[in-house]
């Protein structure tokens, strides 16, 4: 027998320990009915029984009419409590408030949100005239506090839907950068060996026809022919150094991935500074924003990160700023920042590295060297 078959989930896994936190909002109603005696205190038991079962199966049924149903349950059993057992217990309200908010729909969250604001006004009416004011101001803010609860879980699950939206986006781009690369190589190998092997074909034929007829001729077409292989040789070798190389736009996104995995706000200016740059500067300060990126990640406990890029004097000015703990001596040594240095240096730049008004600076200085041709 598969015991799998049997292993009944008390609460969705995706929602983690949220589901058991609430539960022990639940030990105030079973004293309170504790302290009840013979029937009501049995009706008390079954009413919390089926309370406890509306909540789980809101978790379940997440929308439609059923996910409606239990949360009006829910309030039914909220006002029996509230009425008939202890009037504290009105703070049970805040179980349907809480799911009210998941509606995705907005005619389904406003029907219910109205619902909801009816079922907090007679409470409030209740208390008016069942306790004195004295009373009123600690309970009346405390429904208010309730009545707000389903805009503040709306608002918190908008927030993560959006941020599915912008991963999801964030996807796309990446794929339509690869996509975009490949016709681009595809474009490149098509017009630099499809038009030299062309060449090359049309120059062989002229060279078998005149093999008796001019040997001067003969030679100098054997001359250009390896004149053009040669030249087809050095495309093939710049379009493969081209896709080994990454370009800054690409190593922005790459990085903006890393920091949103690890909860790390980024912001960039000046990116667009580097379309009409060789892909060979790009290809090496993609490496040195992508070292201090991750060192931002691994040392420096910061939550925002902030690259503004700069052209001025004929250099590339790029400040790398994160609101973390800062350079430390050990952080300093390490080989990431060395090969920073290493790298720039081979095009005559340079890097620094300090500690800022808040957090760490890595200012790098690059040459600004534009592409040699339009073909590149």
């Amino acid at each position: 027998m598969n015991r799998s078959k049997w292993k009944v989930e008390l609460f969705p896994r995706e929602f983690g320990l949220f589901p058991y936190v609430f539960l022990s909002y639940l030990l105030f109603p079973i004293i309170s009915i504790s302290l009840s005696v013979g029937f009501k205190r049995m009706i008390g038991f079954l009413l919390l029984v089926v309370f406890f079962i509306s909540y789980r199966k809101l978790f379940f049924n997440q929308s439609g009419k059923q996910f409606t149903f239990w949360i009006i349950i829910q309030m039914v059993i909220v006002y029996i409590f509230t009425f008939f057992y202890y009037h504290f217990l009105f703070l049970l309200g805040f179980f349907p408030g809480n799911f009210i908010g998941w509606y995705e729909k907005d005619h389904q969250f406003k029907r219910a949100i109205i619902g909801y604001f009816v079922f907090s006004f007679l409470l409030v009416i209740y208390f008016f005239f069942q306790y004195p004011m004295e009373k009123n101001l600690y309970y009346v803010p405390n429904i208010i506090a309730m009545m707000l609860s389903p805009f503040a879980v709306r608002s918190f699950f908008k927030r993560i839907e959006l941020e599915k939206q912008l991963t999801k986006a964030n996807q796309r781009i990446e794929e339509l950068v690869k996509r975009e690369e490949r016709v681009r190589i595809a474009r490149d190998l098509h017009d630099t060996l499809g038009h030299t092997l062309s060449l090359i074909t049309l120059k062989s034929q002229l060279l078998q026809k005149m093999l008796h007829k001019n040997l001067d001729r003969v030679k100098q077409e054997a001359k250009d022919i390896e004149n053009i292989s040669r030249a087809a040789l050095r495309e093939t070798r710049k379009i493969i150094s081209n896709m080994r190389a990454m370009k800054v736009s690409e190593a922005l996104l790459s990085i903006e991935q890393m920091f949103l995995h690890a909860g790390i706000k980024f912001f960039v200016e000046g990116d667009e500074y580097f379309k009409n740059t060789s892909i060979f500067i790009q290809n090496l300060i993609s490496l040195c924003l992508k070292e201090a990126a991750t060192n931002i990640v691994k040392h420096s406990n910061a939550s925002i990160c902030h690259i503004v890029i700069q052209k001025k004097d004929g250099f590339f000015s790029i400040n790398i700023c994160d609101n973390g703990i800062g350079f430390n001596e050990s952080v300093q040594e390490g080989n990431g920042l060395k090969g920073i240095r290493e790298r720039l240096s081979l095009i005559n730049g340079s890097a620094r590295f300090e500690n800022g008004n808040r957090g760490a600076l890595v200012q790098l200085k690059v040459p600004i060297i534009m592409k040699e041709y339009k073909g590149e």
